[in-house]
């Protein structure tokens, strides 16, 4: 390991693993994951509950069709937030956007309420409904990922595979209810996942200046990743498509089995095994060939139990790449909410294929001799993909290793800009001295040398809060002006990997 110039610090103490095992879950995360689990939870209802069965008087592969759209909308606004940072950059622009997509997300739960009220539409509405609720759902779970950033988490596999198994037990609870009560519990589901978005931003800030401009340098090994990545998603979005069209209980079974890839994953995290996601990838991929090779030929008990494979491995797919996704992005210290949008895009776009060949299968009718040559191409490409753009464990850490300061710990010295070295001398002070996260953003400022009057406008708080938080400052650090904060952040250490 090579240190920077800076001497070692009296009184500093490096981060060690059972430090960072015995730190408490603060209530910010703990209101993150909570909100996070709401949108999860009316995403669930509204991408695949309601169509199930609705509308009525349509065969699935028509219903098929109107919820395609649904996941025509969430790539296409994973790329189009992408493309459009520069007009929307900044926590306060894109937080206006969030009214507009609170309305479109309630566009489909109200089309099934009224339904349930005898008020009925043309299949193009409920299509149309589809399309919204898929543009609302990639806008919220993009700036759920970001509020995992936001709310100084360190634990961002916990974090998202807590978030996929506790929306999997609200729609559950919601199906639970009456028909008529179920699109009032996705509406509730969403309401609460925003105002907890809102809260928790309000109280977490988070500094906007940089902003990732290409999938390389938020990921530098993208083409190695990117195509097993879109592959994945052909396969999830195929079995997802196939439990549909089955219907009937399949689809609630499927649904419940979400809790079971999170569940695995969850507790992988949270017992500290050391599991490569290299390896955790690849056991995917055996339980997903596994799953595909099931369905053609297996019984139907057995092909329903390949589909809940499947939709499983989905769960735990997501759990782990999510969670890949946000820890770049913050320990690039940038935007994340728009770098990792395009890098999102990816398997949504293969599901989103995936689901257009099963409704193709559906479609012509000709059962297992279309769909059964279908699935073993995928599985031939999957293995195929896996095994040539996965050879390397450094494309990945460890499950355990998610963590915004190990991975400040890792990144090779040449890519380790000032500005870099900068933040994560102030997540180590700041977690080092114990300063809340608010003081932290406030660290951050005073460390650039800004005043109390600079202070009060970025953060938008009084002047009486923000002398408050510089005061806790120099009190925990004990340190009595602000020239010598920012000769002890300068100087404080840092280590570096060598290139």
């Amino acid at each position: 390991m090579l240190r920077d110039n800076a001497q070692p610090l009296q009184g500093y103490q490096p981060t060690t693993k059972a430090t960072l095992k015995r730190q408490r879950i603060g209530m910010m995360e703990l209101f993150g994951v909570g909100g996070f689990s709401f949108h999860f939870g009316y995403a669930l209802l509204s991408f695949f509950w309601f169509y199930a069965d609705f509308p009525p008087g349509y065969d699935g592969f028509h219903r098929g069709v109107a919820q395609a759209f649904v996941f025509i909308g969430i790539p296409v606004t994973f790329l189009g937030i992408r493309y459009l940072h520069r007009a929307f950059i900044g926590n306060s622009n894109y937080n206006r956007l969030l009214p507009a997509f609170f309305i479109l997300a309630l566009i489909a739960p109200c089309l099934v309420l009224l339904f349930q009220l005898g008020i009925h539409f043309s299949l193009p509405v409920y299509a149309f409904g589809g399309l919204t609720t898929g543009i609302a759902g990639a806008y919220f779970t993009l700036r759920w990922l970001d509020g995992c950033g936001s709310a100084r988490v360190h634990k961002y596999l916990r974090f998202t595979s807590a978030g996929i198994f506790g929306g999997g037990v609200l729609f559950l609870l919601a199906n639970l209810t009456a028909p008529l009560v179920q699109p009032v519990f996705a509406m509730i589901y969403l309401i609460a996942s925003s105002l907890l978005l809102v809260f928790l931003q309000a109280r977490t800030g988070r500094d906007d200046e940089l902003v990732i401009k290409s999938r390389k340098e938020l990921l530098p090994f993208a083409k190695e990743v990117e195509p097993p990545i879109f592959v994945y998603g052909v396969v999830f979005g195929l079995g997802f498509a196939l439990m549909f069209i089955q219907g009937g209980w399949l689809v609630l079974a499927a649904l419940s089995a979400i809790l079971l890839g999170a569940g695995v994953v969850f507790l992988l995290d949270f017992t500290g095994a050391k599991v490569g996601i290299t390896i955790s990838q690849r056991v995917l991929l055996v339980v997903t060939v596994a799953a595909c090779l099931i369905i053609p030929f297996g019984p139907p008990m057995l092909k329903a139990a390949g589909i809940c494979l499947i939709v499983a491995s989905w769960a735990a797919f997501n759990a782990i790449n999510w969670a890949l996704l946000v820890q770049r992005g913050v320990s690039h210290k940038a935007f994340v909410f728009f770098s990792i949008a395009s890098g999102a895009s990816v398997s949504t776009f293969g599901f989103l294929l995936g689901w257009l060949i099963a409704l193709v299968y559906a479609y012509t009718g000709f059962s297992e001799l279309f769909l059964t040559p279908i699935l073993l191409l995928l599985v031939f490409l999957l293995v195929f993909v896996v095994m040539l753009f996965y050879p390397e464990s450094r494309h990945h850490g460890t499950l355990e290793t998610i963590d915004v300061e190990q991975d400040a710990l890792q990144v090779p010295a040449n890519e380790i800009g000032e500005k870099a070295l900068f933040r994560m001398r102030c997540e180590k002070v700041a977690e080092l001295y114990h300063l809340s996260p608010r003081e932290q953003d406030v660290l951050n400022y005073l460390a650039r040398g800004r005043n109390a009057n600079y202070i009060q406008k970025e953060l938008c708080v009084s002047s009486h809060t923000a002398k408050s938080h510089i005061y806790n400052i120099y009190r925990k650090l004990d340190i009595h002006s602000q020239q010598k904060l920012m000769d002890f952040i300068e100087e404080y250490p840092v280590e570096v990997q060598l290139p």
